[in-house]
């Protein structure tokens, strides 16, 4: 009889350590949340449809498509829980303009600004600056027919 009561305590803490050890339900093995807890809305144009986001994207080419890519996530980035779209994308010689314009909002109101980009040694958009009317001795590495309408 004196084996039960040293046994169960000995069993509860063996299913404990097997629950941790499953991870508890694997919220913090996965880092995924629960479905029944509220997420941030994702700042990422990966989350919406694209195409919708880019004006004339259908005539774009991949590197102009990639350059308006970045400059909405950087505008999302920069103005939390606004949707931007690109309204015009030029590419020149490893660079790239991009007119941002907020959506969902009256045109009045919107926030709208260029996104200059340079190509980076890693293949990928770098942000440069961002504003309106910059001119080559803003940025002056870029190329000045960047700047030219």
């Amino acid at each position: 009889m004196r084996k039960v009561p040293v046994l169960f305590p000995i069993l509860i803490l063996a299913v404990v350590c097997v629950g941790l050890a499953a991870g508890c339900g694997g919220t913090a093995k996965t880092g995924s949340t629960p479905a029944s807890s509220p997420t941030a809305p994702s700042s990422s144009p990966d989350a919406i449809d694209v195409s919708k986001l880019i004006v004339g994207s259908a005539s774009m080419s991949p590197q102009e498509i990639s350059a308006a890519e970045e400059a909405i996530r950087s505008a999302q980035d920069s103005n939390t829980g606004s949707i931007f779209k690109a309204t015009s994308v030029k590419c020149v010689q490893g660079w790239a303009k991009v007119d941002v314009e907020e959506t969902e909002v009256p045109t009045d109101e919107a926030v709208a600004y260029e996104v200059f980009l340079r190509m980076g040694d890693s293949g990928r958009w770098e942000v440069a600056q961002t504003g309106d009317d910059l001119t080559a001795a803003d940025l002056p590495d870029a190329p000045p027919d960047l700047f030219k309408n």
